[in-house]
C-alpha cells in the first residue's frame, strides 16, 4: 500500500534547490523536462534528506540504510523513501 503524505516532494525540491543554490523554478523546469523526475547525486540526495528531516522535525527519519544509491539518486526514490519512514514514525506515534 502507498501512502501520500503532502508536501513532501515540494519540500524535497525546495532543499535541492537550497542544496544546489539554485532558483527552485529552474529546478522545477527541470524536473519536468526530465519527466517529472530528476537524477541527482547521491552526496546531494545525503544533504537534501537531512535538510528535509529538519524541515520536517522528524528526527531519526532517516536511517543510516536508508542512504543507498537506490534511495538518494533521484527525486522520486527520495521521495518514496522519505514517505515510507513517514509513514512509520507517524504511525508508531499513534498507536
Amino acid at each position: 500500500m502507498v501512502v501520500h503524505l503532502p508536501h513532501t516532494r515540494e519540500i524535497l525540491i525546495e532543499k535541492l534547490a537550497y542544496v544546489r543554490a539554485c532558483d527552485q523554478g529552474e529546478l522545477e523546469a527541470q524536473i519536468e523536462k526530465a519527466g517529472g523526475d530528476l537524477e541527482i547525486d547521491s552526496k546531494e540526495g545525503q544533504s537534501v534528506a537531512s535538510h528535509v528531516e529538519v524541515a520536517l522535525d522528524m528526527d531519526g527519519l532517516i536511517r543510516v540504510e536508508d542512504q543507498t544509491k537506490e534511495t538518494l539518486t533521484t527525486i522520486s526514490s527520495l521521495e518514496a523513501m522519505i514517505n515510507s519512514r513517514r509513514a512509520q514514525m507517524e504511525g508508531s506515534q499513534d498507536g
